[in-house]
């Protein structure tokens, strides 16, 4: 019996040293009457432990907070988030940038009860800097806060030079010299060019036949050649998505005839051996070896920058128009304008702070926070400490201070004096500027002044938030959709057959509730 009494006990000793903050054998002050928390924080690999952030030990200094951290690599976080929830025995707050903590992870598990509600602590009393953030950006409040009303995370962003564009589309313009082409304005244009191209063969001169005209990396936001069906005037608002709006109402793009028409498009390319054959089958890293490289064996590459690919040629400088140039968006048939896929920057698209509805010490975690939110210390976090890393040049203008060696700073360098990357931050427009910034004709900037102009004015809104039952139907109607329309999507540019299979195609989606998923985001829309 005594044997039994003792393992009862040791299960139950055990048992208390896992129980989360607000355990009431766990002390939660300490002897000087700083409060005890425990923060999982999030991180890349290399960096320096958050308990070790010299900007981190300062704000707590000056807070009523004694930390007890825990760092989770991007590696593992996914994982080791879902076994946290799961278990019940949260921190008290979990910290980082890209989190894995998504807008619907912040419904699901808000209303589940596991997470805090901050609005009571958002004031000018309690976080100051937060709340001015609040009344200066527009839309922000409605972006972080939920249809029933509540704010259960705080958003990261950095404001500053955000780009407006996802893939822009580049061409060799020494390789179409050599063929004695002009730079395409319209489809039909970059279908001559590109025949141009396979013709010409040994291209790039290595006496190999390794060219191809026309490469892109299939689903891929940045790589993906989604804008490219711009020259139908449509095109769909990203990949997670793939809706567009027309007079204010949600289309399921992969079901419309501009979506048909492009599709027709990229089958005549295949056919002719015009488009890479491997398009749907590379990976990132596949992609980028092919793409950026010294010789160049791609015509035309759809690219996050033209810097990206120039990077690799002998001569690259970004101030100058490289190798490879961007292609402004192209017309359709009949003289259709094109339109471009503007990027979204959703203002609540990183959330980097989370409090758990357990905590003793919400108003206590709320005002460490809101220390991040001052301007000075935003800054920092995101592009160095002052008089090492950046220099103040005065009226928040600032520069970059490089190594004895010439060479920037990295990011794991930095790490050891502010949470460069991975810290909570918020930049607004125009706060700071950086006066030693290279005028580049070649990067996302020189991207934007050239696509600007036609990016679509009408789209679906990605930073109004689901309800939490919306979130749900839309997770069990999604997965197979888009595999079907993947998966169609890839038959018909390789097969062709598009006008014979299309009918069937759209009874299909129909079956896999593509009407309801329209009805769903048109809901979300009007909420917007």
């Amino acid at each position: 019996m005594k044997k039994i009494l003792a393992v009862l006990l040791a299960t139950a000793m055990l048992a208390t040293s896992f129980v989360g903050c607000g355990s009431k054998t766990e002390p939660t002050e300490t002897a000087d009457g700083k409060a005890k928390v425990k923060i999982i924080g999030v991180r890349g690999e290399g960096f320096t432990p958050f308990k070790d952030v010299e900007s981190l030990k300062e704000i707590e200094a000056k807070s009523n907070l004694e930390i007890d951290w825990t760092d989770w690599s991007q590696v593992v976080q996914k994982e080791k988030l879902n076994l946290t929830l799961n278990s019940g025995q949260l921190p008290d707050a979990f910290y980082g940038a890209w989190s894995v903590l998504t807008t619907n992870d912040l419904i699901k598990h808000g209303s589940d009860g596991l997470f805090l509600d901050l609005t009571p602590y958002i004031n000018a009393d309690i976080m100051p800097n937060f709340t001015k953030i609040l009344d200066e950006v527009p839309g922000l409040r409605k972006a972080i806060t939920s249809s029933s009303g509540e704010i259960w995370g705080l958003p990261i962003l950095d404001m500053l030079d955000l780009p407006t564009t996802n893939d822009t589309l580049v061409i060799n313009t020494e390789w179409l010299a050599k063929v004695g082409k002009e730079m395409p304005t319209t489809i039909d244009e970059l279908y001559d060019v590109l025949k141009a191209f396979k013709a010409a063969g040994d291209l790039n001169g290595n006496g190999k036949a390794d060219e191809v005209p026309l490469t892109f990396k299939y689903n891929d936001g940045n790589m993906g050649m989604f804008s490219l069906m711009g020259f139908t005037g449509m095109v769909m608002n990203n990949k997670h998505e793939r809706l567009a709006k027309k007079d204010g109402k949600v289309i399921f793009v992969p079901e419309t005839n501009e979506y048909k028409e492009y599709l027709k498009y990229l089958n005549k390319l295949y056919s002719e051996d015009l488009l890479d054959i491997e398009a749907f089958t590379m990976n990132t890293a596949a992609y980028n070896a092919k793409t950026q490289t010294p010789e160049p064996v791609a015509g035309v590459i759809s690219a996050y920058a033209a810097e990206h690919i120039n990077r690799q040629i002998a001569g690259f400088d970004t101030t100058k128009p490289g190798v490879y140039q961007y292609v402004a968006p192209l017309k359709g048939k009949d003289g259709v304008e094109p339109v471009w896929i503007p990027r979204q920057n959703p203002l609540n698209g990183n959330i980097g702070f989370i409090v758990s509805a357990k905590t003793k010490h919400a108003e206590e975690l709320c005002r460490w926070i809101d220390m991040q939110y001052d301007p000075i210390t935003s800054l920092q976090a995101r592009r160095g400490k002052i008089g090492l890393h950046i220099k103040d040049e005065g009226n928040n203008k600032f520069s970059t201070i490089k190594k004895s060696d010439g060479k920037n700073f990295s990011f794991e360098e930095k790490s050891a004096f502010v949470p460069i990357k991975h810290g909570v931050a918020f930049i607004t427009p125009g706060q700071f500027e950086f006066v030693d910034k290279i005028k580049s004709v070649q990067n996302k900037v020189a991207a934007n002044e050239v696509y600007g102009p036609y990016l679509a004015k009408e789209y679906h809104d990605i930073s109004i938030m689901k309800t939490l039952e919306e979130s749900e139907e839309l997770s069990y109607i999604t997965p197979d959709l888009h595999t079907y329309v993947d998966q169609m999507t890839a038959e018909f540019i390789t097969k062709g057959n598009i006008d014979a299979q299309w009918d069937n195609y759209l009874k299909q989606l129909k079956k896999l509730k593509s009407e309801r998923y329209v009805e769903i985001y048109q809901g979300i829309a009007d909420r917007g």
